[in-house]
């Protein structure tokens, strides 16, 4: 990696950044490399209803789909629906757990020269009965690596995974490509890295084989997945026999499927929907810990004319009503925002919320010749309130003597570049991740990305610093630059809800309450 950061280092694929909006995520975090450790302890900690979880019976649960798009390629779709089958079905090698990666089929990770060095966890085996080896995640390593992928990854900036190779059965070596990055167990535990058995070409019904709690048995893109539970799971079998997934793009619909029995469990729920469902029997609304809100955003595109000005981003800053904007959209599961990501992250630099000062913002604006200027705010109907708060902000800022108005887009024209850099700002939320996916995702995109050559060197210790006092120096170094005079408005932080029977639990929030991990879901008896 060179020894700046630019907008293409960060580089995030558009299924990346979807995944890291929704949740997901492309998990990068500034831990210590070299871990040996094989703990593993999100299988202790599961969620929802109080009381002993039994085993047996059927889970049946809802989540926000893409139709036809739908995969059981790990490498697919970016819905709730496919990342919750995803990591159902397979493993990675560390996966998130209170904003620090574990093992999970690795047991830890060194240097060794110029190589990353992974060891395998011994005797796990896949669902057809084979054991893993080396030759398995080496043959994951070169499908991410080529054409298999069609979003390249950024993480191919770091590893050589086209040139890994076995060493015995159990330890894969990865040559390193530029400086080594302080944080290789959570640059593997991107959701893209699902370890898939070797040989596989297809994903089908019968050809879709992991390590993961549960077995494939059905599956129909847009409308259901049925999963067995696989008893020989390495961390112990799940408590369910058999796990249901619904593909429901209308939180409406999740919402009335618990009502009416139909699910067990509906996420990513409405705040308003949600609280008309409190009044129905044996039915609870779940919300997510503090430390996990999504944050709501505007990001500032400083390839405008308005944007380069670093007053006329003070100005927006200044000038937003925060509070009015956390009351109408979050109606109460909801905070205003710092105008920092990661909030709850390690390294999190806790900053005040920007005091509202609507006559330095005017101020600031006429100092930058924007007063009367058009400003128009692009949005697209991805997260709950996403839209409204556009428009919402728009509002605020003709009262500013913006001419601001709302550019409302599909989906599939959400991440065009070329229309993307045509707007003056960008409404995102994000999840709640660690502070590298959160800023990778905020420079993934030139007309989104923070262009200030001071914040980029300090970013760029931040990743590369290999002690815990030097990382939390340059991460706060990075952050201050950035509520400084970045280009990102965090506005507010919001709870993720979820509806559920209250017999429901075993729900595991590794690191997004919207992509929880279900192997250990089942029902008090």
């Amino acid at each position: 990696m060179p020894p700046n950061i630019t907008v293409t280092d960060l580089r995030m694929t558009r299924r990346q950044l979807l995944t890291a909006i929704g949740i997901g995520s492309l998990a990068v975090a500034a831990v210590a490399c070299g871990s040996e450790s094989s703990t593993t302890t999100d299988e202790a900690l599961p969620t929802g209803a109080s009381g002993d979880i039994g085993t047996g019976g059927r889970a049946r649960l809802a989540f926000a789909g893409s139709g036809a798009t739908e995969s059981l390629d790990p490498l697919g779709g970016p819905s709730a629906v496919d990342y919750a089958r995803r990591i159902s079905i397979f493993d990675p090698l560390f996966a998130f757990h209170d904003a620090t990666p574990e093992p999970r089929l690795a047991t830890g990770v060194t240097y060794e020269g110029d190589d990353l060095v992974i060891a395998l966890r011994e005797g796990v085996t896949f669902h057809d009965g084979s054991t893993l080896t080396s030759a398995d995640v080496v043959f994951t390593f070169s499908r991410f690596a080529g054409p298999a992928n069609v979003y390249p990854s950024d993480l191919l900036m770091y590893f050589d995974f086209a040139k890994a190779r076995a060493d015995g059965p159990l330890t894969v070596r990865v040559p390193v490509r530029g400086r080594r990055i302080g944080w290789p167990e959570a640059a593997l535990a991107s959701d893209s890295l699902q370890i898939v058995k070797a040989g596989t070409t297809t994903f089908t019904t019968t050809s879709t084989i992991g390590t993961g709690p549960y077995a494939l048995s059905k599956f129909a893109p847009g409308e259901q997945t049925v999963l067995k539970r696989f008893d020989e799971y390495w961390a112990g079998p799940a408590n369910v026999d058999e796990l249901v997934l619904l593909s429901l793009p209308e939180p409406g619909a999740r919402v009335n499927a618990v009502k009416t029995k139909v699910v067990d469990y509906a996420a990513e729920v409405p705040f308003a929907t949600a609280m008309q469902a409190t009044s129905t029997s044996g039915i609870q609304v779940r919300t997510s810990p503090d430390n996990l809100r999504g944050s709501y955003c505007f990001a500032i595109n400083m390839s405008r004319d308005l944007g380069k000005q670093e007053a006329f981003r003070k100005a927006l800053r200044l000038g937003i009503d925060r509070q009015a904007l956390v009351d109408t959209i979050m109606l109460g599961h909801g905070e205003p925002g710092n105008d920092l990501v990661g909030a709850g992250a390690k390294y999190y630099l806790d900053a005040s919320v920007p005091k509202r000062d609507t006559d330095r913002a005017r101020t600031l604006l006429e100092e930058a010749g924007a007063i009367g200027k058009q400003f128009r705010i692009r949005c697209f109907n991805y997260e709950v309130g996403l839209v409204d708060s556009a428009k919402l902000f728009a509002s605020q800022l003709r009262d500013l003597g913006l001419d601001a108005t709302v550019n409302e887009v599909t989906m599939t024209e959400a991440f065009d570049m070329k229309s993307l850099a045509a707007d003056d700002a960008s409404a995102f939320p994000i999840g709640a991740f660690n502070l590298p996916t959160c800023y990778g995702l905020s420079q993934s995109f030139p007309p989104l990305a923070f262009h200030d050559k001071e914040f980029g060197q300090a970013l760029d210790r931040a990743l590369h610093e290999t002690t815990d006092g030097g990382r939390r120096t340059a991460w706060e170094a990075a952050q201050q630059i950035a509520a400084d005079r970045g280009n990102w408005i965090v506005w507010g932080r919001a709870d993720t809800l979820a509806i559920a029977a209250d017999n429901f639990g075993g729900i595991v929030e590794r690191e997004s309450p919207k992509y929880p991990w279900l192997g250990k879901v089942g029902f008090v008896h």
